[in-house]
């Protein structure tokens, strides 16, 4: 019997609760929501990192933040670790990469890496494909406004009166100030989204017999909020629902997120988020629906596609986000050093017809790092030694009601801004979740069943010590497991 084939399916800082299937009632995702009754929703992933780079590291090798050692976006992912596009390609499979990869710097400065700017403004030969981290053939989408990669090539080669044209100043209408949010006037027959589907679509289409683990990658939902026509219209904002807020919300949160709250980050486009109206909240939420609505229809795509060449049966099919978006929680956007649940809870969904149970909702925690040991331990494979996560295979199949006692996500800053001079450490188990800032005398506690909107930090409060000692306690636990992954000793001396 032939192995199965393995779908990828990733968006880009997608909160879960912007998905039909968890619960959101405005959100059109009809193609998504299908994915999720025909396999096993997961309702409580986690992030092991709340920034591209580091999390994406952990769903290709199964490994923590400091396991891999990818601490912030611009640190690449070192050529010595494994992926699982490595390990599969080894064992027979086709393996390809359509659209985002981000596992190595982005911008100028960065010579010698295929997904840096430096690398595509010298203007490679088109004929470039891989190989890449393991993946043997490679069709690179790189940045959010600008057009750099593969699909960057295909614009200025094929459309090159469509360079720039992704810009605010292009808009469909005034903008009305809202940070990072207007509508695109860039044309959705040759926006990112359907460019990653259509290659999407004609890699199905090309298989040649072999298994294959195809890793297919959106842009969207991400910032800028900036939906192109007719999605930009699809939702109106004066239907949206704001997040709950409370006098005195930001009572009891950390400092830095405060800084947050009344100055602007730096960069185009930031703001200090209390001059940020609710009119303006609103429209960002819109434009954010708009922008699933979009991945929803090109997700739709590729499920055809399999249907179309009787491979959806034996494929298995995993969609998930690289990390969420804070998209108003306490007044905050985009992501940073906040480990709220916006930010650190993200959809995830399996499908396999053959090996999995259809409409399941699986309530267990799970860490991005487990995506790796499940897919091996369906296909019947042993993990390499370096993987740290955990099958969650008899989750999916309901055979036990959580693989793991607690998540872990970390966060290492640089030095190019304030906050992100910052590092903590978060826990979260079935209720509680505890935040870690290392060096600091302040934290975050919350009771994750009476408090989900994480109003009030217990952190100080000292009837909750000892919830917050045996937290801390599971922290140091995981910690050291993750220090301890070594390779095999091969002899006493």
């Amino acid at each position: 019997m032939s192995q199965p084939n393995i779908l990828f399916i990733v968006t880009d800082q997608h909160r879960a609760d912007c998905l039909g299937c968890y619960g959101n009632d405005l959100i059109n995702t009809p193609h998504i929501d299908a994915l999720a009754a025909e396999g096993v929703r997961v309702e409580r992933a986690y992030v092991t990192n709340p920034l591209c780079t580091p999390a994406r590291a952990s769903i290709l090798t199964g490994q923590s933040v400091s396991g891999h050692g990818v601490w912030n976006n611009g640190v690449p992912l070192p050529k010595s670790a494994t992926t699982l596009a490595d390990f599969l390609a080894e064992r027979g499979y086709r393996t390809a990469a359509i659209g985002k990869l981000h596992l190595t710097p982005q911008q100028p400065g960065c010579p010698g890496f295929p997904e840096n700017a430096d690398f595509w403004n010298a203007d490679p030969e088109p004929d470039w494909h891989g190989p890449y981290c393991g993946f043997q053939e490679v069709q690179l989408c790189v940045g959010h406004s600008n057009l750099i990669g593969h699909y960057g090539q295909y614009i200025k080669h094929n459309h090159p009166k469509l360079v720039g044209k992704y810009d605010r100043k292009y808009a469909l209408a005034d903008p009305t100030g809202a940070p990072h949010s207007w509508k695109s006037g860039f044309p959705v027959e040759h926006h990112s989204c359907t460019w990653i589907g259509d290659r999407a679509v004609d890699f199905l289409r090309s298989l040649d017999g072999r298994p294959f683990f195809a890793h297919c990658s959106f842009l969207f939902p991400h910032f800028p909020f900036a939906p192109p026509a007719p999605y930009c219209y699809q939702y109106s904002p004066e239907d949206i629902i704001v997040p709950e807020r409370r006098e005195g919300d930001l009572e009891g949160k950390p400092e830095h997120v405060m800084r947050y709250h009344r100055a602007p980050r730096t960069g185009p486009g930031r703001v200090a988020m209390c001059d940020v109206t609710e009119a303006q909240m609103r429209e960002i939420i819109a434009h954010t629906y708009g922008m699933v609505s979009l991945v929803d229809d090109t997700v739709g795509r590729m499920l055809a596609a399999l249907d179309e060449m009787g491979l959806a049966e034996d494929t298995i099919v995993m969609f998930c986000s690289d990390h969420g978006e804070l998209l108003g929680d306490h007044g905050l956007l985009y992501k940073g050093p906040y480990h709220y649940e916006g930010l650190l809870r993200i959809p995830m969904l399996w499908r396999w017809p053959t090996g999995l149970p259809a409409g399941r909702a699986a309530e267990g925690l799970v860490s991005q790092s487990d995506i790796a040991p499940t897919v091996l331990d369906m296909l019947g494979m042993d993990p390499w030694p370096e993987i740290e996560g955990r099958s969650q295979l008899p989750l999916l199949r309901g055979e036990e009601e959580s693989v793991r006692e607690a998540v872990v996500v970390e966060y290492h800053g640089g030095k190019s801004r304030p906050t992100e001079g910052m590092r903590l450490k978060t826990v979260v188990t079935e209720r509680w979740k505890l935040t870690h800032y290392v060096g600091e005398s302040f934290g975050e506690l919350y009771d994750l069943e009476n408090d989900p909107g994480e109003l009030v930090n217990l952190h100080e409060n000292s009837a909750h010590a000892e919830v917050r000692a045996r937290l801390t306690e599971q922290l140091l636990d995981s910690i050291c497991d993750s220090d301890s992954r070594f390779g095999p000793r091969l002899a006493p001396a």
